[in-house]
Parts: structure tokens; C-alpha cells; sequence
């Protein structure tokens, strides 16, 4: 979510998704923690709660044991929180519920223990054409370029070439 926002094109993007989007209140606490220290993506989680494109979900009790197995250290020191409950409230909600994990740790876990789980990164979430929708390339540039340097995005390396066609070879160095 984070990427999304300092892309400047969160409340677009997620309108043209056409599907709802909910995230466990851990991780939607640990980002609006991370946007405490900008404004503008302050001012933009508020603005996806209130338009109801983005909903809070609390986990359940079912999913709170997944967390807690999540978190702890039976998987070599565990994964961060937000990817935990983003995770769990995925497993348990609904079975065609997509997680978007971007840290490659959480997305290695997924697939390990429950490998016919669907996941994306903001990358794939940012490719399809159904997201851009009528985004002009050039705003569309501008906030793939606000995602790499704000939120230090990850691109996955299957997806660099296709980010460098869109952000030009300048921000190459930027494509991690």
C-alpha cells in the first residue's frame, strides 16, 4: 500500500481495480505509522478510507493463530507484522483472496506453505492495464517514479525491463 500511495495515483489505481480492497488493521497500522513522516501519504490513506476504496478488516480469531505462527520464531525469525496479518486475514477471509506482498521473504513463505495461494506484488498490481485504466503515460511515469524513490519500491526482476520502459533508463538506477 505503501508504494501506492507515494505513487500519487492510489485512489485511481485502486478505483480502476474494480474489486474491493481490505487490509488487516496490523498492517494498515504499520503503514499508517510509515506515513507519519509525510504528509501527502497521510493525506492519501485518508482519502482511499474515506472514498471506501480501501477498508480495514480486524483479523479473526482463526487468523490471528495464523499471525501469531507467522511472527514467531518457528520460521527462522518470522516475518514482519503487516505481511503477517496480510496474510492471514487473506487465508481465512475468502479463497480467491489475492495477497500483495512485496517483501520477497513473506512471498517465499506464502508459496512454501500454502503454494495453491494466489500473491502479487505493487509491481504486477501496477502492470496490468485494468489498474493504469486512462492514466496518461506521463502521470503514470511520475508515479512509478514516486513509488521507486519515496517508497523505495521492489521490482521484482522479471518485472525491471518493463519498469524501465516506463521510468527510462535515468531512474535505472532507482529499479531494485
Amino acid at each position: 500500500m505503501i508504494n501506492l500511495l507515494a505513487s500519487g495515483m492510489a485512489e485511481v489505481l485502486l478505483a480502476n481495480l474494480r474489486c474491493p480492497v481490505i487490509m488487516a488493521g496490523n498492517a494498515l497500522a504499520e503503514v499508517d505509522q510509515r506515513c507519519q513522516r509525510d504528509n501527502r501519504l497521510t493525506a492519501g490513506l485518508e482519502r482511499l478510507k474515506a472514498s471506501e476504496l480501501l477498508s480495514e478488516c480486524e483479523l479473526s480469531k482463526h487468523a490471528k493463530s495464523i499471525w501469531r505462527d507467522l511472527v514467531g520464531d518457528g520460521l527462522a525469525d518470522g516475518i514482519d507484522d503487516g505481511d503477517a496479518a496480510t496474510i492471514a486475514l487473506a487465508l481465512t477471509h475468502a479463497n480467491d483472496t489475492v495477497s500483495v506482498l512485496d517483501e520477497p521473504k513473506s512471498a517465499r513463505v506464502l508459496a512454501q506453505r500454502w503454494p495453491d495461494r494466489v500473491r502479487v506484488d505493487t509491481v504486477t498490481v501496477l502492470a496490468q492495464s485494468a489498474t493504469r485504466g486512462q492514466i496518461e503515460l506521463a502521470t503514470f511515469r511520475q508515479g512509478c517514479i514516486g513509488a521507486l524513490e519515496a517508497a523505495r519500491m521492489r521490482v521484482p526482476d522479471e518485472a525491471k525491463e518493463w519498469m524501465m520502459s516506463i521510468v527510462g533508463a535515468e531512474y535505472a538506477a532507482r529499479i531494485k
